[in-house]
């Protein structure tokens, strides 16, 4: 199975939104730690008890990095399959884009360079995001419909 989480967006210069930016909740070091799933199916059970497990042993599955010039620097491990797992995966993919957020709507572009917009959910200490942003077929089949939640450091 591969994981991959890619943020990016388009974004204007204007000044109000820089003093919008530097004073938004999103800015900052954001560790996955949970998924929110109603699947039942008992690939989606193994899936994410598997990866609780490793966030639990210290495994950082995926990290976001906001940053007040509207950058957003992400790291996702990369896994191979659903065997693997059982230990944290050696390999990651970074990503250094740019974001915007209205509300609770997060702009970014994808890897087509398509402009996408998701809703979130944000508190001051809590991230969470549809499943959706994950990358890879077998994602969007063994987790359909998941929330990712991602804790600020």
């Amino acid at each position: 199975m591969f994981f991959f989480l890619v943020f990016s967006c388009s974004t204007d210069n204007n000044s109000d939104d820089d003093v919008a930016v530097e004073e938004s909740p999103i800015i900052g070091f954001w560790k996955f730690t949970d998924i929110e799933t109603s699947s039942t199916t008992i690939e989606s059970v193994f899936v994410q008890a598997a990866i609780i497990g490793l966030v639990e042993s210290g495994c950082d599955i995926a990290t976001l990095d906001f940053n007040n010039d509207m950058t957003l620097e992400t790291t996702v491990a990369l896994f191979e399959n659903e065997e693997s797992y059982t230990e944290c995966p050696k390999e990651v993919a970074s990503e250094t884009t740019v974001w915007k957020l209205d509300g609770d709507q997060l702009s970014f572009v994808d890897e087509e360079l398509t402009t996408q917009t998701i809703t979130i959910e944000l508190t001051e200490y809590t991230l969470i995001v549809p499943s959706e942003v994950f990358e890879g077929e077998d994602v969007a089949d063994l987790l359909p419909g998941s929330s990712l939640i991602f804790t600020k450091e």
